[in-house]
């Protein structure tokens, strides 16, 4: 009953649809009303966040959309709390994509596109202070025949 849920969406029609929904989630899950905020923004600035504020940080199927990766973690670590914890779900590779594909914003549309080298990620990770980054479940993330002639020899994973 004190704790809160901050959702932070950068679609404003997306966030329609959420703000529609809350209301019938909140009663289905028994939160109050006042316990639940949805917010337009992006994870690279949660500055309406105060620093070590937030116990958890679930990030679902979003780090791959991001501009700006480095910014992503560095404002997740900010916000967390010193013992709290960072979940998330996301398509990475298990090779970098070439710069001229990653680059191209139809490609990180699609989703893939923006996915990371899973050891990038961890290097990324560490450098931002969170030291025992954990893979939880890795699936395989199936790709579409054009997607394979886009990235041809990359392999994505969906990893937890």
């Amino acid at each position: 009953p004190a704790g809160k849920v901050v959702g932070v969406e950068p679609n404003a029609s997306r966030l329609a649809i959420a703000q529609k929904y809350l209301a019938k989630e909140i009663k289905q899950f028994g939160y109050e009303t006042s316990n639940v905020e949805l917010v337009q923004g992006v994870p690279e600035d949660l500055s309406f966040i105060p620093d070590q504020s937030v116990d958890v940080v679930i990030s679902n199927c979003t780090f791959n959309l991001s501009p700006n990766k480095g910014a992503y973690i560095a404002e997740v670590k900010r916000i967390l709390k010193p013992q709290g914890e960072w979940y998330f779900t996301d398509v990475f590779t298990d090779r970098r994509i070439p710069q001229a594909t990653s680059n191209d914003v139809a490609n990180v549309a699609m989703r893939l596109g923006g996915a990371v080298f899973v050891e990038d990620f961890r290097r990324m990770a560490q450098a931002a202070g969170f030291h025992d980054p954990r893979y939880v479940i890795t699936r395989k993330t199936p790709v579409s025949a054009d997607e394979a002639a886009v990235y041809p020899g990359i392999a994505f994973a969906t990893i937890t």
